[in-house]
C-alpha cells in the first residue's frame, strides 16, 4: 500500500482496514497526492484516496485505474468552521451556499458526474 500521509487521512484509511481485521503492508508513505499517484502508476503498490482526480494518468504519464470500494465504510466529514463572531459577508454566504449545492454523497468538484467515489463525502 502507498499511504497518503496527511492529518486525518492516514488514520481514516488505516481504520478502514482495521475494522475488517486487516493490517495492510504499507510500503511507502508520502504527504503528496501526486507522489502517491506516480508511485501507484509505476507499479509500487496501490492506494485508497478520498478524491478522484479527472485525469487517469499520473504526472509522469503512467495509466491509473480506479476501482470503487465495496462495503459499508464510514464517510469522511467535510465542514465549514468559522469563528463565533465572524461577520457573515455576502461572499462567505455565497461560498457556503455553493458548497451545500455542489458537494454531496454523489458528487464533489473535480469528479465527473457519471463517476462515483470509492468513499463518498
Amino acid at each position: 500500500m502507498i499511504l497518503l500521509d496527511l492529518p486525518y487521512s492516514r488514520d481514516f484509511m488505516l481504520r478502514m482496514f482495521e475494522e475488517d481485521g486487516i493490517e495492510p503492508q504499507v510500503a511507502i508513505t508520502t504527504p503528496n497526492i501526486e507522489m502517491v499517484r506516480s508511485l501507484v502508476g509505476n507499479g509500487y503498490g496501490f492506494a485508497i484516496l478520498h478524491v478522484q482526480p479527472r485525469c487517469d494518468v499520473s504526472l509522469d504519464g503512467q495509466p491509473l485505474i480506479r476501482i470503487p470500494l465495496e462495503g459499508r465504510y464510514r464517510k469522511p466529514v467535510i465542514g465549514l468552521a468559522l469563528l463565533q463572531h465572524t461577520k457573515r459577508t455576502r461572499l462567505l454566504q455565497e461560498f457556503q451556499n455553493h458548497c451545500m449545492v455542489e458537494i454531496s454523497d454523489d458528487h464533489i468538484p473535480g469528479m465527473s458526474l457519471r463517476e462515483k467515489f470509492a468513499v463518498a463525502v
